[in-house]
């Protein structure tokens, strides 16, 4: 099995219609151009997200930075006409994301970077907050041999349990056609796509339903979180997720009964706890549905048919009581998926894969991932742009005061392109 290290590719559907890009993204596109020059190096990006002048400037930015620019509501429904089933209802899930005002554009990020077209077209996958260098100074082929047929960042922690992110997906490609994915992946991705499409039709059940069948990862959530969820679905049976978002979104208090010496009263949790479980739903809305936690399903053959003991106490791993016979198949398959095992950890480069363990998802966004799908995330990455902005301005009004060489900067991009 192989992967061609010489196509990769970003996504980014914009909130703002007025920027295609914020500028830290800008700047590690052009720092992965220049890392990589022999690369064909893509961007994904909806029009339909943009205005007309963000189009332009994006268009102009990518010409100039040798980028391929393709529009997924323009670009993408033409490799779609010979399409499986699977990739047309993933594009259109995307597109429910995108337009639904309790849509998620993670999640449509998600979706796209599992529609096969996309991938055969446009190559590896990468976050922006990934640091990707595949020049010849790290030896790596433009045909890498690999031990699975799809990479990504997995590894096993320290607790002794597998972690997957999806902040990096390299599938293997056909031995005679190197634009086809190979068999082993095709089937592997049609394993990723009905898993999927199966949450968005059974979204109660895949709010509750745990990863790693027989693994109770509930006691990771906030206490409240089954609480909501089943209340929520016993009063909107046929409820889609977008209606749970949206119910969630809404909620300034969670209010829940109790019972006490045989009465029921009314609790409401506080105004930061409402908060925290808010995020903590809305989290698992993306993860448990087009995010990571599908991904186990490409090791399913190496769970036990009984799955794993579950674990009733908060700091007891399940997998820490079995046998070690019980499980080492899975971490073995584990290992071969990842980048590690595969030696491209030292041609990508993702920081919080190895630390988030020991870190609340809410600790690690903003500081060691982007996660600009979270309110947070996007928070922090518009504090990290303002800072660019100011810093850069500085540097080139001290070089303009300095040399007195051209008058001052009329936009945002010629700061940034002067200063860099």
């Amino acid at each position: 099995m192989f992967i061609d290290t010489t196509k990769h590719y970003k996504i980014w559907f914009s909130a703002n219609p007025d920027r295609f890009l914020y500028m830290e993204d800008q700047l590690r596109l052009i720092r992965m151009r220049k890392r990589n020059p022999g690369i064909t190096l893509g961007l994904l990006y909806s029009s339909v997200c943009l205005s007309t002048q963000s189009q332009e400037k994006l268009k102009i930015f990518c010409e100039k930075h040798v980028i391929d620019a393709v529009d997924f509501d323009q670009d993408v429904p033409c490799l779609l006409e010979t399409a499986a089933f699977e990739d047309i209802a993933l594009y259109w899930i995307a597109k429910c994301e995108m337009r639904n005002p309790a849509g998620n554009l993670g999640a449509a990020s998600d979706c796209a970077r599992l529609i096969m077209p996309i991938i055969e077209k446009l190559g590896i996958y990468s976050d922006f907050d990934v640091d990707v260098d595949f020049s010849k100074k790290n030896q790596v082929q433009t045909i890498q041999a690999v031990k699975a047929p799809i990479i990504l960042p997995a590894k096993v922690t320290e607790r002794g349990e597998p972690y997957i992110n999806i902040d990096f997906l390299a599938f293997t490609h056909d031995r005679e056609d190197k634009n086809k994915l190979s068999p082993t992946a095709v089937s592997d991705l049609r394993c990723l796509q009905q898993k999927v499409l199966w949450c968005y039709r059974n979204p109660k059940l895949a709010f509750v339903n745990p990863p790693l069948p027989g693994k109770d990862i509930d006691i990771r959530l906030h206490p409240f979180s089954r609480m909501v969820i089943n209340s929520f679905f016993a009063s909107n049976p046929d409820a889609s997720l977008f209606a749970f978002r949206k119910f969630a979104q809404k909620q300034k208090y969670f209010i829940f009964p109790v019972r006490k010496n045989g009465e029921y009263y009314l609790y409401k949790i506080s105004e930061n706890d409402s908060s925290t479980l808010k995020a903590s739903l809305l989290h698992r809305s993306v993860i448990n549905f087009s995010g990571s936690n599908n991904y186990f399903s490409l090791y399913k053959d190496c769970i036990p048919d009984n799955g794993f003991q579950a674990s009733s106490s908060e700091h007891s791993q399940a997998m820490e009581m079995e046998p070690i016979e019980t499980w080492r198949a899975l971490v073995n398959a584990t290992k071969n998926s990842s980048l590690e095992e595969n030696d491209l950890d030292t041609s990508v480069h993702i920081t919080h894969s190895c630390s988030i363990h020991n870190k609340t998802a809410a600790e690690t966004i903003g500081v060691e991932r982007d996660a600009a799908w979270t309110v947070r995330g996007q928070e922090r990455k518009a504090e990290r742009d303002s800072m660019i902005f100011s810093t850069a301005y500085k540097i080139f009004n001290f070089w303009r005061q300095k040399r007195k060489i051209s008058p001052e900067p009329s936009t945002n991009m010629e700061i940034k392109h002067r200063a860099t």
